[in-house]
């Protein structure tokens, strides 16, 4: 594989997604979005980060901000860059505040000093699973929210969402039922060269591409958290072809899913 790729079984209920990733300059990253605001902490090495068509350059000690739903990839300048990234639910947010905000990048390093150890123990302890450690990690998260809510954030005057939005979050509930251009034409009352050229110029990928990249990251969790068989998967998240899900999988990770699957149990 080009890279190593840590997966952490965070418990479902807690409201952060922890993970580290090692990555090489040859790994290529597919642009993608997501629901979840993002936070990078570059522990070693060097990238570029790509947000909505802007390109930025981050060394280490930096902490980058995705916030949601912005198209976003990276490119690794040097070899073995080291990352911690963090999701943070969008929607626990919008459960106690139904406006949109946005994260102020500039303001998050300004507070390094309280943000990083709170990155750092809930990176160390992530693994702890007694009912102490788990109530540990809920305040710390909680204590990450409150800095960024209250010390980092803006309110999202644009509270509409745009169309190519809308078509996105469908996709990501309806990801593994049949979909295809011709349906979401007729949904969102495109013509189907109309919505095939949107999507393309505000993804940077056609609607299949983001479609598979959907299937497949929703595959690779389940590959390596149960012993379910690659067919069951397969179908499970929207592939109707055992061939085409190992061809999509193989593009995605350069290795097959049996072996991804073989190379994290050797690990555990």
């Amino acid at each position: 594989m080009n890279h190593m790729y840590e997966i952490n079984n965070i418990d479902n209920e807690l409201p952060i997604k922890i993970y580290n990733h090692t990555y090489n300059t040859n790994f290529n990253m597919q642009p993608h979005l997501h629901d979840e605001i993002e936070l990078i902490y570059i522990e070693k090495g060097k990238l570029n980060c790509i947000v909505d068509g802007k390109t930025t350059t981050y060394n280490q000690d930096d902490i980058i901000v995705i916030n949601s739903k912005s198209i976003h990839y990276l490119t690794f300048l040097l070899d073995n860059t080291t990352l911690i990234t963090l999701l943070l639910s969008n929607r626990l947010i919008k459960k106690y505040d139904f406006r949109e905000y946005l994260f102020d990048e500039t303001q998050i390093n300004k507070l390094k000093n309280e943000i990083l150890p709170l990155i750092f123990f809930l990176r160390n302890k992530r693994k702890s699973n007694d009912g102490l450690s788990i109530f540990k990690r809920h305040t710390k998260m909680y204590e990450l929210y409150e800095i960024l809510l209250f010390k980092c954030s803006i309110v999202n005057k644009e509270t509409e969402k745009s169309q190519i939005q809308n078509i996105i979050e469908y996709i990501d509930i309806n990801y593994n039922k049949e979909i295809s251009l011709n349906k979401l034409s007729s949904k969102f009352g495109f013509s189907y060269v109309y919505l095939s050229r949107m999507f393309k110029e505000k993804t940077g990928m056609n609607i299949t591409q983001y479609l598979n990249n959907i299937r497949i990251n929703h595959a690779y969790v389940d590959i390596l958290n149960t012993d379910d068989s690659m067919l069951t998967i397969s179908y499970r998240h929207g592939f109707r072809n055992i061939n085409a899900f190992y061809r999509e999988f193989k593009k995605h990770y350069n290795e097959s899913p049996l072996k991804i699957r073989k190379l994290n149990n050797s690990m555990k």
